[in-house]
């Protein structure tokens, strides 16, 4: 009986040892090259919110999309009043650290001055160093956006280094400005799809941020009349 035991509680330890295929980790050499990856400075492509009272990560990006609401949903009331929007599309980043689990990675970055404060990424269902590449390339640039897209329009690519909307911007242009828009509304006009853009009005509503604004300074609308940027509502 005891030995029959103690086969049961080898063979359990086994499989504890052995991660399941949906819970795939990097391995040593990868991990070390996804650290070189990260290192010097970077430019955020996508909005990276805060929550300095707990540490954790709010945005979740996968190797094939982002994702800003899963953990902003779950915030409890006590620690909502926490998330501040700090960093956005262009920010520069720079000293990032990768804490590693199992098929995620947290991205643990320090912003340049003026926003000398810390944000964390989440990147999950990474199971190989491609699929961290694809999730990096979704969140960093090495070189300011404006400088990583030189087949832009020289126009568009002062405006963005100057946080400057612009009539003409594709989506993707505005959004290396302001962001992800809050809300998305998708209509019609004479046969022409048309988009309109609500941008975040406000940061959040901590104060403990140097050199920060609760105001975003944003536009209240932008309207994309066949993918381009036609009006802009102050």
């Amino acid at each position: 009986m005891a030995m029959k035991t103690l086969a049961l509680l080898g063979a359990a330890l086994v499989a504890m040892a052995i991660p399941s295929p949906g819970l795939a980790q990097l391995n040593p050499a990868d991990r070390e090259a996804a650290s070189k990856m990260v290192e010097g400075r970077l430019y955020l492509k996508i909005d990276a919110p805060c929550d300095h009272g707990r540490e954790v990560p709010m945005v979740e990006v996968s190797p094939a999309s982002v994702n800003l609401e899963t953990k902003i949903s779950e915030l409890t009331p006590e620690d909502r009043p926490n998330l501040f929007w700090r960093f956005g599309p262009n920010d520069a980043a720079q000293g990032t650290v990768l804490r590693f689990g199992l098929d995620r990675i947290r991205v643990w970055s320090e912003g340049l001055p003026p926003k000398r404060d810390q944000f964390m990424i989440e990147f999950v269902k990474i199971k190989t160093l491609d699929d961290f590449k694809k999730a990096f390339d979704l969140t960093f640039s090495r070189v300011p956006l404006q400088d990583a897209n030189p087949e832009w329009p020289a126009e568009v690519r002062q405006a963005i280094a100057a946080r400057r909307l612009i009539e003409g911007m594709t989506p993707e242009q505005a959004r290396a400005v302001i962001g992800a828009p809050t809300r998305v509304e998708a209509s019609e006009e004479a046969g022409t799809p048309v988009e309109t853009w609500y941008p975040r009005q406000e940061n959040g509503v901590r104060k403990v941020f140097k050199n920060a604004s609760l105001t975003t300074g944003f536009p209240k609308s932008l309207k994309f009349v066949g993918g381009k940027l036609a009006a802009v509502e102050k």
